[in-house]
């Protein structure tokens, strides 16, 4: 195994990346309960409650996801679509999204929320994602170690141009992934300002690793839920579960376009 390994880093572990086969292949843990019926394209939300939501008898439970002691239903939207209800955080996203690659999905869209750390950037706007840096764990076993990780650039201009459509404002630009939300302190987001992110989230660059590696497509926008402009914490921001509610419609209808259904 040893000669497979392309960057040897004694000491530090998270920077050894090598292209051996994995011991553990992705598959779904439960049977499906439905047939996808050749659906390739999947939208990514952290939704919470998917079954409350107003369309909610257009959704068809798919599978099971588990992840430690959470359950989270995946489903498929109007006999179209793949919608995966995430789990918070890098590691776990990833093997959903691993998990969904095994059954045929190759298009992934999502919109999540992020902590805006750049007073240069409209806080009304979505932030549609370039580049990720990696300041977490889960990509480094998928790519070589590296400062940043991309977004898919033919399926991010459909995702603008579907924002567009819907009439959003947003701008593009790139995002810190982080691992440790409650480590975020004002000298690392000094840093990854100088870096040229504007905003903070936890999944971005892992599933923008996993896209690259498994030769799949991926991209991502970002509405804001909360600030870290100043030493202290902003808080969730009131509108916030108005914010996600709109960011969930926002990402049905995009779906709906990249399946050619719009």
């Amino acid at each position: 195994m040893e000669d497979n390994l392309i960057t040897p880093c004694p000491g530090f572990p998270i920077l050894e990346y090598d292209e051996d086969h994995s011991m553990i292949m992705p598959n779904t843990q439960n049977e499906l309960l439905r047939d996808l019926g050749g659906v390739d394209t999947c939208v990514m939300t952290f939704f919470p409650g998917l079954r409350a939501h107003e369309t909610s008898e257009r959704f068809d439970e798919l599978y099971r996801f588990f992840s430690g002691g959470a359950q989270l239903m995946q489903y498929v939207y109007n006999d179209s679509l793949v919608v995966a209800n995430l789990p918070g955080g890098a590691a776990p996203a990833a093997a959903l999204m691993e998990e969904l690659i095994s059954i045929g999905i190759s298009r992934f869209v999502c919109i999540g929320s992020a902590g805006l750390i750049s007073k240069e950037f409209d806080q009304n706007k979505m932030l549609v994602v370039t580049e990720a840096i990696r300041d977490e764990g889960t990509s480094y076993h998928y790519l070589p170690a590296g400062e940043a990780a991309y977004t898919s650039p033919l399926l991010r201009e459909q995702l603008k141009d579907s924002l567009a459509r819907q009439g959003v404002d947003f701008a593009e630009g790139k995002v810190w992934t982080t691992d440790a939300f409650y480590r975020e302190t004002p000298s690392r987001v000094a840093r990854r300002l100088a870096e040229g992110a504007i905003a903070v989230e936890m999944e971005c660059a892992a599933l923008c690793a996993v896209a690259q590696r498994r030769g799949v497509e991926f991209a991502q926008a970002l509405f804001f839920s909360d600030s870290l402009l100043s030493e202290v914490w902003s808080g969730f921001s009131r509108d916030y579960p108005e914010k996600r509610l709109k960011a969930l419609d926002l990402l049905l209808e995009t779906g709906l376009e990249l399946a050619g259904l719009l």
